[in-house]
């Protein structure tokens, strides 16, 4: 471990250049992660702290999470969706955070916790409704728009071939791998909604879904279940 540990915000975005800069917004220090060949035309459209690489090696979710785990200069990373609109704060009552520096606080405050403890991952809750509440932290969960990874200490893998549940693959593999992560339900997020983002679902046929879930099943056992019925995944690793 880093005797002055260092932390990055890691936004990763391709082919979104002309909706604009829309999480960005809640950081006051970042970089936004972009193919080569796209560099200039984010810059062309207002993003700032731009960080390229060569396209092949970025060039899908798993491939870029992978090569920022693998790469960057900064011990602690927080690898961010491009399509947060705000932070939340939901504890007994929702609150929107509007301050970046409150939320850059919160990132870091996170990162140092997920550090201090030697643990590999901290995932954010993807669900923002007050009812679902229950604690401040749990010691695993199903990840949201957001993952802070302590390069020294991380033991999963982001696996290409489970495509529609790699994030929820990655948070079992290290609670297998490390016992425990880290998974916060204070914060959370609103996405941003527009033409160009408002794909949920869109990208994946029923036969991509099915063969993801196939895939995790096969793989996890009594230990991953899927409520078709809810369109709701289920860890089920008691602690």
């Amino acid at each position: 471990m880093a005797d002055n540990p260092t932390f990055g915000v890691y936004i990763i975005t391709c082919n979104r250049w002309k909706r604009g800069v829309v999480t960005a917004k809640n950081f006051t220090d970042y970089h936004h992660v972009v193919r080569q060949s796209q560099a200039k035309i984010y810059e062309e459209n207002g993003f700032e702290n731009v960080l390229p690489f060569e396209d092949s090696l970025i060039n899908s979710y798993t491939k870029v999470f992978n090569y920022l785990v693998d790469n960057v200069e900064d011990d602690v990373i927080a690898i961010v969706d491009d399509d947060i609109d705000h932070f939340i704060y939901r504890t007994k009552d929702i609150e929107d955070i509007m301050d970046p520096e409150l939320v850059q606080a919160e990132f870091l405050r996170l990162a140092q916790m997920t550090y201090d403890l030697n643990i590999g991952l901290c995932s954010g809750t993807p669900n923002g409704n007050i009812h679902s509440f229950r604690s401040e932290f749990m010691w695993t969960g199903i990840p949201g728009a957001w993952k802070i990874v302590n390069r020294h200490a991380i033991k999963a893998r982001m696996d290409p071939t489970i495509d529609r549940n790699v994030d929820i693959d990655y948070v079992m593999q290290e609670n297998l791998l490390n016992r425990i992560i880290l998974h916060e339900r204070y914060l959370t997020s609103k996405e941003f909604r527009d033409s160009m983002t408002n794909t949920t679902g869109s990208l994946y046929t029923k036969n991509n879904i099915d063969a993801s879930l196939e895939r995790m099943e096969l793989k996890w056992g009594k230990y991953f279940r899927y409520d078709k019925g809810r369109n709701l995944p289920l860890i089920r690793i008691k602690r």
